[in-house]
C-alpha cells in the first residue's frame, strides 16, 4: 500500500548535486517540493518546471532567508512533511594555509544553517509530526588529505 504524497523541502537543490537528485526522486514519487538554493537560477528546469514544485530562495546562512523561507511555505497553505537539510560547502586546504575567515562561513553553512533551518521550519514539522533528514559528510570518520571537516564530532 503506497504512502499519502508527502511535502518535502529540500536545501541545496542546484543543478548536479545531491540535493537536486532528492528532489527529482521525490517528484516521480508524486510528492509535492519546496526546492531551494541560494540561486534559484541553478535549479533544473525538471525541477522548477515541475507541476509538484515551488522554487524558493534559500540562504541557510542567513537568518532572514530562512524566516522568508518559512513565510513562502506557510503561505502556500501546505504542511511540510519532510525537512531535508543539505545545502553545504566543502573547503579543502593544508590547514597552514587555510583562510580562517573563510573556514568560519564554511562552518556557518554547515553545523550553523542545519541548526538554523530547524529552527525555522520546526513549527511546521511538529504540527505535521514531521520528519527532518540531515545529509552530512563522512569526514568525521574518513581522514581525506586537505580536507578540513567543520563539524561537531562525537568522538
Amino acid at each position: 500500500m503506497p504512502s499519502a504524497p508527502k511535502t518535502v523541502l529540500i536545501t541545496g537543490c542546484s543543478a548536479g548535486g545531491i540535493g537536486a537528485a532528492v528532489a527529482v526522486a521525490f517528484l516521480k514519487r508524486g510528492h509535492y517540493v519546496f526546492a531551494t538554493a541560494r540561486s534559484v537560477s541553478k535549479i533544473p528546469i525538471e525541477i522548477s518546471g515541475h507541476s509538484n514544485a515551488t522554487v524558493i530562495p534559500l540562504d541557510v546562512s542567513s537568518t532572514s532567508s530562512v524566516a522568508e523561507a518559512v513565510k513562502l511555505v506557510v503561505a502556500s497553505g501546505r504542511k511540510l512533511d519532510i525537512l531535508f537539510n543539505n545545502a553545504g560547502v566543502g573547503h579543502a586546504m593544508p590547514i597552514l594555509d587555510l583562510d580562517i575567515e573563510h573556514a568560519k562561513e564554511v562552518y556557518d553553512v554547515n553545523l550553523w544553517g542545519v541548526v538554523r533551518t530547524i529552527q525555522g521550519f520546526a513549527g511546521l514539522l511538529i504540527e505535521s509530526r514531521g520528519r527532518i533528514v540531515n545529509v552530512s559528510t563522512c569526514g568525521a570518520v574518513v581522514n581525506t588529505p586537505w580536507i578540513c571537516e567543520f563539524i561537531l564530532s562525537p568522538w
